[in-house]
């Protein structure tokens, strides 16, 4: 059981390292139906990186979606306020270190049991040689109704 344990780690340690930021998803754990909830996207940027904004000119741009369930919608999304990276051509708005993304979800009239939220992300990590491959991570949220 301990080796399964430590594998599994290391798995979700690599991939993390991999795509440079680990996403997770924060929110009551009740929600009234057909009343908008928010949700906290939790995202640790790993040290000496950084991720662009969602309406970035310089890099691929943090991107959030929900891609479930039915009749859950996405109302708004409050980003953080950037900080700056020196590029090469002058500063560049970015986000680094531990960031929270809020999104207001519209619940349907109909929404009762649990319901479990599936947020998609796509980001690209870069430091100040390269980037990383850019990836698409989920984060999950069960709200009862």
């Amino acid at each position: 059981m301990k080796r399964v344990l430590f594998m599994f780690l290391t798995l979700v340690s690599a991939l993390a390292a991999a795509s440079g930021v680990t996403v997770s998803a924060a929110a009551p754990k009740k929600g009234l139906a057909g009343k908008p909830v928010t949700v906290k996207l939790l995202l640790s940027v790993s040290s000496g990186y950084h991720i662009y904004p969602s309406k970035s000119a310089e890099g691929i741009p943090t991107e959030v979606k929900l891609v479930g369930p039915a009749g859950f919608k996405i109302s708004s999304v409050k980003y953080p306020k950037t900080s700056t990276f020196q590029g090469l051509d002058g500063p560049i708005p970015v986000y680094s270190g531990n960031i929270a993304i809020e999104v207001m979800v519209a619940t349907p009239k109909a929404a009762k049991g649990a319901q479990t939220l599936v947020f998609s992300v796509k980001i690209q990590a870069c430091n100040d040689r390269t980037c990383l491959v850019p990836s698409v991570d989920t984060a999950k949220v069960t709200l009862k109704f």
